[in-house]
């Protein structure tokens, strides 16, 4: 009885869990929200200078480049810039530039614009795209504009700085998905006691298109088909147990009970031919109260078994009490009636 009862405990946890399994399988989406990279892109590009001298004692060559000797300024008559850029993409990805550029002068508080070109065609292609410019720096030129201004504002700056900048907005275009990019890269060509530094002659730069798409959970119709036949099997197990216990809980009379009840009182139970005619009738509806009859009265238990048609024996247990009879009645099979009449 009591594993039954455990039995019972046991699944009905099993239900609970089952049930909690089915909600979080139906609360699980089907499908969720994922971030792809479509295409990713790689730009980089370089200065490349060439100045041009006077020669003299030091330099015996006109033309010095990247890499090479330090210029200086009293030598140095103008300065040739070319800007090499290239953008690069993954797969057949579409690109699209818009170059622009911008050369500056600037000297402690002030800034002039020497050259801008905006408002270019724009260039394309496929995987990969090219662009490039030249600039032409007269470096005397330059320097007697700095020293003019310089003047005008009584304002004598130690260095002057020469900027190029390199603009380039692009596009990148990728099975539909389109990213937009901007790119600047500066040159500077700083001027300081009869030197002139450059600074920034490469750059690199790096991007990516990514795309939120819907990506199918393919193990959740699983999981919810599990969830629903876990709970099913949960239910039948937790309805079965609860039957067997509800039988066995039952006071029945069957071949069983009967040997289980009786057994433990043999030694006062007695079996008669037929109960005594006559006296007054008292049915109990227990064996135990017959039991406790027959204790308060010291008496013994008198059997009588009388068979039905169906075969099952009509069990009769009764105690004499003067006129008086207790009667209490039980029905057992006749397999358990056959052994307890041997």
């Amino acid at each position: 009885m009591r594993t039954s009862v455990v039995a019972v405990v046991f699944f009905g946890l099993l239900c609970v869990f089952a049930a909690y399994t089915v909600v979080y399988s139906q609360n699980m989406p089907s499908q969720s929200q994922s971030t792809v990279t479509v295409a990713s892109y790689l730009a980089s590009g370089s200065y490349v200078y060439a100045a041009n001298l006077t020669p003299d004692a030091l330099y015996h060559t006109t033309v010095l480049g990247n890499g090479n000797s330090t210029l200086f300024v009293s030598i140095t008559k103008s300065i040739n810039v070319t800007f090499n850029g290239v953008v690069s993409s993954t797969g057949q990805a579409s690109i699209v530039l818009t170059p622009s550029y911008r050369v500056t002068l600037s000297g402690g508080p002030w800034n002039k614009t020497l050259d801008q070109s905006t408002g270019l065609p724009p260039i394309s292609g496929i995987s990969s795209v090219t662009v490039m410019k030249s600039f032409s720096l007269n470096v005397t030129q330059i320097l007697t504009l700095a020293n003019e201004i310089g003047n005008e504002l009584h304002y004598a700056s130690p260095t002057y700085l020469v900027q190029v900048v390199s603009m380039v907005n692009g596009t990148l275009d990728a099975t539909g998905h389109t990213s937009s990019f901007g790119i600047a890269a500066p040159l500077d060509l700083t001027v300081s006691n009869g030197v002139i530094a450059l600074n920034g002659t490469s750059f690199q730069q790096r991007g990516s298109i990514s795309n939120g798409v819907l990506v199918t959970n393919g193990d959740v119709p699983q999981l919810r088909e599990f969830a629903f036949v876990f709970l099913a099997g949960s239910l039948a197990c937790t309805a079965v147990a609860g039957v067997f216990v509800a039988r066995k809980g039952e006071p029945g009379t069957g071949a069983e009970n009967l040997e289980k009840m009786i057994t433990p009182y043999s030694e006062i139970i007695a079996k008669i031919q037929s109960l005594p005619a006559g006296g007054r009738q008292i049915v109990v509806d227990k064996w135990e109260d017959l039991v406790k009859v027959s204790d308060t009265l010291g008496k013994p238990i008198l059997e009588f078994v009388e068979r039905s048609k169906s075969g099952d024996a009509q069990h009769s247990f009764a105690v004499l009490d003067g006129d008086a009879v207790y009667v209490f009645q039980a029905v057992a099979s006749t397999a358990s009636s056959e052994s307890r009449e041997t």
